[in-house]
């Protein structure tokens, strides 16, 4: 086929926005803002609305992210002739999901500007690090994406960035210093417990599209060093976050610290049950496995939520959002 030729998609536009926002992959995001006032709430400085724009501002710029990525790889690898809506309007596939992108990050941007004028001007230390990080994970010539190291970028994310800026947007409402440990401890520890699952997300997601990346040469975790490795990986983080939940408990001095650890050892059976089933080919059973691994981030930042809502320190908020 010509470079020039033009191939038409009868899909729609919406179509197109939907499976380019990646719905099933926006729980992980719920999941770190979850993360993240489970974090406060533990040092009673849990705020309610802080919290919510936290979330739209989080699925806001997954989504914007997500069709950024999905337009560079139409760019870049033979699909810019692609037409969506041939019927009607002829509109390039490329076009479609970069004006998505633009559209849905600045209504990110404005979300962003909103916490801002919340919580103070440091806010953009926050926001300079998450941009720095999302440049390196999609921009330049060798984005991280595309490499054996989107992992790190995977757990920086959703783990230290979203859960620690997510708690510290909360806790500098009451907290008398900001970065003071006290307030900031439990988030240490949640972070790096949905930073890890995150990466369990990101491994399984790599290993459904291992074929795809193969032949575009792009060099993650699966297609870089096959299913053995990527099983093993995938076991030993589960591990690691079942330990750090175990910390936390200690952390907080909880006297019934086993009841606790029942979630988060259930969701290590089934973190387990999944590296198990892991293989290349299956993409129907690859895509329930996503949802589940995606589940168990989720559930497991919910669960947290709750739980601190028992077992943290008391709400002094003096805070009235109207």
């Amino acid at each position: 086929m010509a470079k020039s030729e033009k191939r038409y998609d009868n899909s729609s536009v919406s179509a197109l926005l939907v499976q380019g926002a990646a719905p099933e992959m926006l729980m992980i995001s719920v999941a770190t803002v979850a993360g993240g006032t489970a974090a406060a709430t533990l040092r009673g400085n849990l705020e309610v609305f802080p919290a919510t724009l936290c979330l739209v501002f989080a699925l806001l710029t997954q989504i914007s992210a997500t069709y950024w990525h999905f337009y560079l790889k139409a760019r870049s690898y033979h699909n810019s002739n692609d037409m969506v809506d041939a019927e009607f309007a002829r509109l390039p596939k490329t076009s479609v999901l970069r004006e998505s992108a633009l559209g849905v990050g600045i209504l990110a941007v404005t979300v962003a500007l909103a916490l801002m004028a919340m919580d103070g001007i440091w806010t953009l230390v926050v926001g300079s690090v998450l941009a720095v990080v999302l440049f390196f994970t999609f921009g330049g010539r060798r984005p991280l994406s595309d490499s054996h190291w989107g992992i790190l970028s995977t757990f920086l994310l959703f783990g230290p960035i979203g859960v620690i800026g997510t708690c510290l947007l909360q806790s500098c409402h009451e907290a008398g210093s900001l970065f003071n440990f006290y307030d900031i401890e439990p988030a240490l520890y949640i972070s790096a417990v949905m930073g890890l699952i995150a990466v369990n997300c990101g491994l399984l997601y790599g290993v459904a599209h291992i074929e795809v990346d193969g032949v575009m040469e792009k060099k993650t975790i699966p297609s870089l060093f096959g299913i053995r490795i990527t099983r093993v990986l995938f076991v030993a983080d589960g591990f690691l976050w079942t330990a750090l939940c175990a910390w936390l408990c200690q952390v907080q001095h909880l006297e019934e610290w086993y009841f606790y650890m029942i979630l988060p050892v259930a969701v290590l059976v089934s973190n387990c049950m999944i590296a198990a089933r892991l293989s290349v080919g299956d993409r129907r059973g690859l895509r329930r496995l996503q949802l589940y691994a995606n589940l168990n981030m989720l559930v497991m930042a919910l669960a947290m939520l709750v739980v601190s809502l028992f077992v943290g320190a008391a709400d002094d908020s003096y805070m009235c959002f109207i």
